[in-house]
């Protein structure tokens, strides 16, 4: 009898920590978010000093071909791949914010793709001086469930703080 009740309790617990997971899953819009990074991280400013140069929104599809991702390991509604894209032609100053088709497709993104880019930004660093390779070195390549972020800023450690918040209130 005690070896029942050992078992049941044993699958109840397995079945509540089960439920538990799925509760605390992350759900984001990756527009909402990377709108989020885009007006509160810190992007380099012009030579004046005082104006902040952003990064330019891009389509998503041109974002999955300009980052060799997979097309496939990415979430579609309606049509349209889930990606926000922001990116400056004149420095690596990146946000990137994809929805993968599960947690395991986001993995490989972040391992795959996102970590070639970091790496060509890094060998091209003739083309980059020594502010952005700080920006570069110091990038945030992260994922979170389903979600893939990769976040290069003139200060990436306040970006993390942004992303840690809108991680945050997701889990809610």
């Amino acid at each position: 009898m005690k070896k029942f009740i050992a078992f049941a309790l044993s699958i109840i617990t397995l079945a509540a920590s089960i439920c538990g997971c799925k509760q605390n899953e992350v759900e984001l819009d990756v527009f909402e978010a990377g709108n989020t990074l885009l007006e509160n991280c810190t992007f380099e400013t012009h030579e004046d000093g005082v104006t902040v140069i952003k990064p330019d929104v891009i389509d998503g599809e041109h974002a999955l071909r300009l980052f060799g991702i997979d097309s496939a390991l990415v979430m579609q509604r309606d049509s349209k791949h889930q990606v926000f894209a922001c990116v400056r032609a004149d420095n690596p100053e990146t946000i990137l914010v994809i929805e993968a088709n599960s947690a395991a497709d986001a993995k490989t993104i972040s391992s795959g793709a996102i970590e070639a880019t970091i790496k060509s930004y890094k060998e091209d660093s003739i083309r980059y001086g020594q502010e952005d390779m700080l920006k570069i070195n110091g990038c945030i390549n992260r994922v979170v469930g389903r979600y893939v972020f990769l976040i290069i800023c003139s200060d990436n450690t306040s970006a993390k703080k942004v992303l840690d918040g809108i991680v945050s209130e997701a889990s809610k």
